[in-house]
């Protein structure tokens, strides 16, 4: 059964390719949804597909690449499917 997220993650995660990241590891995962930067300096995840893919991506995302410094994510899950295209897009 699909799940689906929204992640908003706090720290050092713009301009350290922390999306183009997030979206290789969600199509390794076989994951669903988006990943933008907000004004703030936060990048926001909104993700859908297996509890295991999911939770493996969320555990990537505590570090994130090399360049970034995860502080905080905060997390709300939704057992909504929004997202029928097979991909994991950037939002720019």
């Amino acid at each position: 059964m699909a799940r689906r997220f929204c992640a908003i993650v706090q720290g050092k995660v713009q301009a350290v390719y922390f999306r183009r990241n997030t979206q290789k590891q969600a199509s390794k995962l076989q994951i669903q949804g988006f990943v933008t930067n907000l004004s703030n300096g936060d990048v926001k995840i909104d993700a859908q597909g297996s509890l295991q893919s999911l939770n493996k991506l969320l555990q990537w995302c505590q570090h994130g690449p090399p360049q970034a410094r995860v502080d905080k994510i905060f997390v709300t899950w939704d057992q909504t499917t929004q997202y029928s295209d097979l991909k994991f897009n950037i939002i720019h």
